[in-house]
């Protein structure tokens, strides 16, 4: 194999991996909502959120100074058959 077949061969590796690999990557990221959209999207108040996140009832994430939520579990609390609001305890 030559110098010249060898860099081309490298190229093409390159160029399938960045093609074929990176986009099933970023499918795969998972994508966190402030709390404001998650408030928003259970059309709850945002000391309501925080108190479902004491409570253990959506988990939130802590990055930095802010508290985030993965959007498949706040999806996964809207699919809920129960109410948050209103449960007794």
């Amino acid at each position: 194999m030559t110098r010249e077949e060898f860099n081309q061969n490298l190229v093409n590796i390159i160029r399938d991996v960045l093609v074929n690999e990176l986009p099933r990557q970023k499918e795969d990221a998972v994508k966190y909502l402030t709390r404001e959209e998650v408030a928003e999207r259970l059309r709850i108040s945002l000391p309501t959120l925080v108190k479902y996140t004491k409570l253990g009832l959506i988990q939130g994430y802590k990055l930095g100074t802010r508290v985030l939520y993965k959007e498949v579990e706040i999806d996964a609390v809207l699919q809920r058959k129960e109410p948050l609001k209103y449960k007794r305890s």
